[in-house]
């Protein structure tokens, strides 16, 4: 009964008086492909000729063997389309759902724009949904390639900052060193001046990893953070591109707000909301950034959150204006050196992750952004995504061997370090972690799936003594190895010695080091 109500409902679409779902000759017209599904099981009752060229033939061929359009879904965003069928439901009426699909003859998915609408037999009967998708990869390159623009436009002035501070550091190490290398100094002397020397260097070399990360445009790997610190860790950012002038004010929560995102582009998003502050700018401007969990009572989030809110006391925005600033290319400023994305990025970024973002500003009285992400639950197991390792096709999945799952620490970028080079040819599973914050809620988050923690010591990180103490004292205590970098085994401290199970030199061939690690870690 339901089938034939269904095939009322389409007939009634298109001005018929029988509609046959296996003729194949309904809706074919217009972009991409159409598709009907029932809206009890979601099967496929009818695919258009357009989508038969990179769907899976079980979608069409067999019609005693339908198949759930579910199933054709790329498996990370079928809950993004079950939500997007009971938005459909709920709201009767269509709605346009971003996703991706298992496409046929390519190894990735393909990302799709579906125009997606309920179909109503002729008692107002939900029967089924009529959906039309759209190949979208063209509009997401494009977005790319202007996001990159837009992201251009803000790191280049900030990165003018930081090269303006690393040109004075290196200024100073040259002066110090013009004037104490002068024949007949006394130690005192040449020790004062190797200290200044040496701190200028860690200065200038954190200054260059600022401008590292500002100009590399491409996204980290998501994982938790303790978003308060993660704010606190963007103030040099924020200066950087902020009026020289400006009061920046920082009201952070004491209570621990994890939140499971991708660090790099939260940066870019609280440096494009800078920038906004900083165009809107009065003489002495101040900016605030406050964070706090919302409570039982909070309207606009229906799961617990942590909301961000980013404040000046600009120009402000008029009431006209308002409603547009969140939509791609629209900009009060120069088209030709703005593209107008900043708070599109924004926007998006937080509905990537289930999140939302609200503006609330009037004419000379300043703006409020309130951008509001789901707190994790660092109770549930999350999987480990297939972009944090690196998996080796020479490998046999026959072999029973067991391969370590571990974490790195590290100060440094150590990406193609000849070590890490090995782990993943070996197929290990791994992430690296340049914070120490973000390492130890990981742990906790892998537990028992995890084998052990590799710490690159470097003997510039101020911060990887107390780093491997507090390691040392987690429970369950991890399997915990630190590899020396830069100096010999017996420089290294006496509280490090005493803490990890392995210490092992970095200049070792990565060969002979990847085999102590895989005897250590299994």
């Amino acid at each position: 009964m339901r089938s034939a109500n269904l095939c009322e409902a389409i007939a009634g679409l298109q001005n018929l008086e029988h509609a046959d779902l296996g003729g194949g000759q309904l809706i074919e017209y217009g972009p991409g492909a159409c598709y009907v599904i029932d809206s009890s099981h979601m099967e496929i009752r009818f695919l258009s000729e357009n989508g038969r060229a990179y769907l899976p033939e079980e979608a069409y061929d067999n019609p005693d063997k339908r198949i759930p359009w579910l199933q054709l879904v790329y498996e990370e965003d079928r809950m993004a389309y079950i939500d997007a069928i009971q938005k459909v439901v709920s709201g009767g009426k269509q709605i346009i759902a971003d996703y991706r699909v298992n496409s046929l003859g390519n190894e990735n998915p393909t990302p799709v724009r579906d125009f997606l609408a309920p179909l109503y037999g002729q008692d107002q009967e939900l029967v089924g949904f009529i959906g039309r998708v759209i190949d979208d990869t063209f509009r997401i390159r494009t977005m790319d390639t202007l996001v990159k623009r837009s992201w251009k436009e803000v790191s280049s002035i900030a990165s003018r900052r930081f090269l303006h501070d690393f040109n004075n550091m290196i200024a100073g190490i040259y002066s110090l060193s013009e004037l104490y290398a002068i024949p007949g100094s006394d130690a005192a002397t040449m020790t004062e001046a190797m200290t200044h020397i040496r701190d200028s260097s860690i200065r200038a070399q954190k200054i260059t990893q600022k401008i590292r990360a500002l100009t590399a445009m491409s996204e980290g790997e998501e994982s938790y953070f303790d978003i308060g610190k993660l704010i606190e860790e963007q103030r040099d950012y924020l200066l950087a591109i902020l009026p020289k002038t400006v009061d920046l004010q920082f009201d952070l929560s004491d209570e621990s707000l994890p939140v499971r995102l991708d660090a790099n582009r939260f940066r870019q998003a609280l440096i494009h909301l800078a920038s906004n502050a900083s165009d809107a700018a009065i003489d002495k401007p101040c900016v605030k950034i406050r964070c706090r969990s919302t409570g039982p009572n909070d309207a606009e989030a229906g799961v617990p959150s942590v909301v961000i809110e980013f404040s000046d006391d600009g120009c402000g925005i008029d009431s006209q204006t308002l409603p547009s600033v969140t939509k791609p290319f629209y900009t009060t400023k120069d088209r030709n050196a703005h593209a107008g994305l900043g708070l599109f990025i924004v926007e998006q970024f937080a509905k990537d992750l289930n999140g939302g973002l609200s503006i609330v500003s009037e004419k000379g009285e300043g703006t409020r952004i309130l951008l509001t992400l789901p707190l994790s639950n660092l109770n549930e197991t999350i999987p480990l995504s297939n972009a944090t390792f690196s998996q080796n096709p020479l490998v046999s999945a026959s072999k029973a061997k067991h391969t370590p799952t571990i974490l790195i620490y590290t100060w440094e970028d150590i990406a193609r370090h000849p070590l890490i080079n090995s782990i993943r040819s070996a197929d290990w599973k791994f992430r690296i972690h340049l914070d120490g914050d973000q390492l130890r809620l990981d742990i906790r988050d892998f537990g028992e799936k995890l084998d052990g923690v590799l710490v690159f010591k470097s003997a510039l990180d101020e911060n990887v003594d107390q780093l491997v103490l507090d390691l040392a004292k987690m429970n369950p205590l991890p399997k915990l190895a630190v590899v020396a970098l830069g100096e010999s085994v017996d420089a290294v401290s006496e509280s490090i010695r005493s803490q990890c199970g392995l210490l092992v030199s970095g200049s070792l061939k990565p060969a002979g080091l990847l085999k102590t690690l895989d005897k250590y870690f299994s």
